[in-house]
């Protein structure tokens, strides 16, 4: 089970004073799921910029999108923005939340997995979303050829294997495109499990 601990401090949650499920006990601990859990990307490359990843996914359980992550290489200088969209009939995906990641200059500032917040978004089971993160430059990572062949589960949480029909008639492809583009455009490239997560609270 892909699962993790974000530690809420009090009745307001985050830090910036959002609240994630109503009124919270201090202390209280609410588990998460990611689609990446613990694990990290393995290959890293220079695609230049400005560039958009879009990684498409569902879960198996009703439940709230909490966060946004990006896998940050430390020379990584770009800034970077995290979109939620629902996947739907080509020409009518609706932009959910948006959100900009703090920027850090190359060297320095935390590599690894980055995170930012948004207002917590209600989804349902096996409705399908693109998340979207968009790269001013610099450094994309991610693990090759996991979504060649079959979908990658993470319970609940699964991201559907490339080159199938969706339920809504299009082609499935993960990866890069260019950031001029929109939202509807199938990435360029596939096969691969982008290094962009979230982070998934169940019902």
């Amino acid at each position: 089970m892909a699962r993790g601990e974000h530690w809420e401090p009090g009745v307001f949650g985050l830090a910036d004073g959002r609240v994630i499920m109503g009124l919270m006990s201090p202390g209280i601990r609410v588990p998460y799921h990611s689609i990446w859990s613990g694990a990290s990307p393995t290959t890293t490359v220079t695609p230049g910029g400005p560039f958009r990843v879009r990684q498409s996914f569902f879960s198996a359980a009703d439940g709230q999108i909490l966060a946004a992550r990006f896998f940050r290489d430390i020379t990584d200088p770009a800034n970077h923005v995290a979109y939620i969209v629902k996947r739907d009939v080509p020409g009518a995906r609706a932009l959910l939340r948006a959100a900009a990641f703090p920027h850090n200059a190359a060297g320095a500032g935390p590599a690894g997995w980055q995170t930012v917040y948004f207002a917590a978004l209600p989804i349902l089971a096996n409705d399908w979303y693109d998340l979207v993160v968009e790269w001013s430059g610099g450094l994309r990572s991610y693990t090759p050829g996991v979504l060649s062949a079959t979908r990658y589960v993470n319970v609940p949480l699964v991201v559907p294997q490339d080159n199938v029909v969706d339920p809504f008639g299009n082609l499935q492809r993960n990866g890069g495109f260019a950031a001029t583009l929109n939202f509807n455009p199938n990435g360029a490239d596939g096969g691969n499990l982008e290094g962009i997560d979230i982070n998934f609270l169940p019902a």
